[in-house]
């Protein structure tokens, strides 16, 4: 499996899972081979990395433990921060306003950014697969004028997020505008890397991982 292929198949996962969160028989659980392609296509991504214009953030706080997985071998990872917690409480603007711009600029200049994550109950946290469907959203709609079909729990949240999108506060939309300027893309799409953790909420834990894995 080449880098390409790699990224064009967690794409595809990544609609499928969020197709079919909220049925009994997951998709990516049905069948082995489709797990197996997952972490197959993750590894070939990890791995050629530094010859590609991959950006790779680890979602705060614990897509930390990423640093903590043997197959996880990128140096120049960055951070970001998407709230589970603030997606449950339909806080969109302030997910768009804590955005660092790092991000924002990668996704604007046309690199592919996969966000790691990992969840206590899910392989996709909420952060992933409804934080994120917001994100493109809105960026999609603020930077290049284009309306997307969003999907969380197997719905189309087109509407919902429509009238969302018209609750965001002027400071937010003129930092996302600001990034319009340097628009190399015509699409703005973020591939989840999601796993399961046994970690969640341990604190000293990721403070570990980041005191190892860091210069201080």
């Amino acid at each position: 499996m080449d880098r390409d292929t790699a990224i064009a198949w967690l794409k595809v996962f990544q609609r499928k899972y969020k197709e079919q969160l909220d049925k009994d028989n997951l998709w990516f659980q049905t069948s082995m081979t489709n797990a197996m392609q997952m972490y197959k296509a993750i590894d070939t991504i990890l791995h050629t990395f530094d010859k590609s214009n991959i950006k790779v953030y680890l979602n705060l706080t614990n897509g930390i433990e990423f640093l903590d997985f043997p197959d996880f071998n990128i140096k120049d990872y960055r951070f970001v921060r998407i709230q589970s917690c603030a997606c449950e409480r339909h806080l969109w603007n302030k997910i768009l306003s804590d955005l660092d711009y790092n991000f924002l600029i990668d996704l604007a200049i046309g690199n592919k950014v996969i966000v790691c994550d990992t969840s206590s109950s899910k392989l996709l946290s909420r952060a992933l697969y409804q934080g994120v469907e917001f994100i493109q959203f809105a960026l999609n709609k603020i930077w290049l004028n284009k309306d997307t079909t969003p999907y969380v729990r197997n719905m189309n949240c087109k509407d919902y997020f429509e009238k969302e999108f018209l609750k965001l506060e002027k400071s937010t939309l003129k930092k996302i505008k600001y990034l319009r300027k340097f628009l190399n893309t015509d699409n703005v799409e973020i591939i989840c890397v999601g796993r399961q953790t046994e970690h969640d909420g341990d604190y000293e834990y990721y403070r570990k991982i980041l005191l190892d894995n860091m210069e201080v």
